[in-house]
């Protein structure tokens, strides 16, 4: 019989798998035999055996997914114009959508086994690694996919990351990670139609026909006698060698 049932008389029949294991594993050191029962490696938490709640989908197919998600919070803002309204009118000109933003609170231990082999790190400190893969992808503009359990956003980019370090997070990481949505435009071009009526080239209007006034030859031999220039409209303005008087 366990030690734990006899020393406490409790069935164990009742007892969750998890706490036989832990019995029989003291019960091995009881004896003097080496612990095999207890698990090797970090700790897996047995909700990993089904699909996480909240996770993270690169451009590349790589997926994310945090030790824990203390808090999720989900931001949609819509602004409205302050300016009155003609009735009729297309509303969606004076009311749009702002980026979608998302800020996870997270965690990542060191004594924890990762989601899958390898996704934060292979050697050394988990939650430093976790940290500066956060910078990298932040840094390199890493679009992602981010499914959550109230649904799931498109073209996100990493906006902004704090992670305060003291005495309690020695061997752990506490991170707020924000994501912003990104907005995706396209551009399409349409090529003209090959039976179209209108013509290809392109005219310009005419700067019209300019033509000389003859002057008669009174008004030549006048300004040559006297050194008036005649100015149309009877207007008259004597020259000199000095300039114009």
């Amino acid at each position: 019989m366990s030690f734990l049932a006899s020393a406490s008389g409790i069935n164990l029949l009742n007892l969750p798998a998890g706490i036989l294991a832990v019995s029989k594993s003291f019960e091995a050191l009881a004896q003097g035999n080496e612990p095999s029962a207890f698990p090797s490696g970090p700790w897996r938490p047995p909700e990993w055996a089904q699909t996480p709640l909240t996770s993270l989908i690169d451009q590349n197919g790589n997926t994310y997914v945090f030790d824990a998600v203390f808090n999720l919070q989900h931001d949609l803002e819509m602004t409205v114009t302050q300016n009155p309204v003609l009735t009729g009118t297309n509303i969606v000109d004076h009311a749009y959508m702002q980026p979608q933003t998302i800020t996870m609170d997270i965690g990542m231990s060191d004594t924890m086994d990762s989601y899958a082999p390898g996704m934060w790190s292979t050697a050394g400190s988990k939650s430093v690694n976790a940290y500066t893969m956060l910078k990298q992808l932040a840094l390199a503009r890493t679009v992602f996919l981010i499914i959550t359990r109230l649904g799931f956003y498109q073209q996100m980019i990493i906006q902004h990351i704090s992670a305060p370090d003291d005495v309690t997070t020695k061997y752990a990481l506490r991170a707020t990670v924000t994501f912003q949505q990104l907005i995706m435009a396209s551009v399409s071009t349409q090529p003209l139609p090959q039976n179209s009526t209108r013509p290809e080239s392109i005219s310009l209007f005419g700067s019209g026909t300019i033509s000389g006034q003859s002057v008669s030859t009174d008004v030549i031999n006048n300004f040559s006698a006297t050194g008036e220039n005649y100015i149309p409209g009877g207007a008259l303005s004597s020259l000199s060698t000095g300039g114009i008087q």
